[in-house]
């Protein structure tokens, strides 16, 4: 299935997924890049349409959200299946929101992870899903050694590929190919 045009959308607040959550709690990891937190999405479009080729990403902290990490991240993407990629991140909006649309030889594909829908142009289904769900079917993935399901190590270091190149277009404002 070709993807011919990717948008994927996560607005998380001190309200996200997970319930009412302290402020200062909201960045995992040290770092200042906000999609260490909201990385899952980096994941899943290129599980969806391959690796980035070339990027250029903005971001940073624009609030008065007392936190020492971005607040707001953009990036547009070439991928290897996909030539128009399109991922938003923030702490910002007071309406979760973590959606991906995937337009597809195929038709439009949307799936909604805070509203548990998924709908490919013929119809829209609910499904489910707690919070804690992929963390439990990871950990059992783990400890039964599920080599099928668990990401790789290549599939790991990729989304921190994208992460450090988006820190550094966002910096220099340039494009930069993978």
């Amino acid at each position: 299935m070709a993807v011919r045009d990717d948008r994927s959308d996560v607005k998380q607040t001190t309200t996200g997924f997970r319930g009412p959550l302290m402020v200062q709690s909201l960045t995992s990891a040290k770092s200042k890049f906000l999609s260490l937190d909201l990385c899952h999405e980096i994941d899943l479009v290129q599980w969806l349409a391959g690796p980035y080729q070339s990027m250029t990403a903005l971001g940073g902290k624009v609030s008065n959200l007392e936190i020492d990490s971005d607040d707001v991240f953009a990036l547009l993407l070439e991928l290897q299946n996909c030539p128009i990629a399109t991922l938003t991140m923030n702490y910002l909006d007071t309406v979760l929101s973590r959606e991906l649309i995937a337009h597809t030889d195929r038709g439009t594909l949307r799936a909604n992870i805070a509203l548990k829908t998924f709908s490919d142009g013929a119809g829209e289904e609910k499904f489910s899903a707690e919070p804690d769900d992929t963390y439990i079917a990871q950990l059992t993935a783990f400890l039964s050694d599920d080599q099928d399901t668990l990401c790789s190590l290549s599939e790991g270091l990729s989304v921190n590929k994208v992460i450090a190149a988006a820190e550094t277009a966002s910096a220099k404002r340039t494009w930069l190919k993978a």
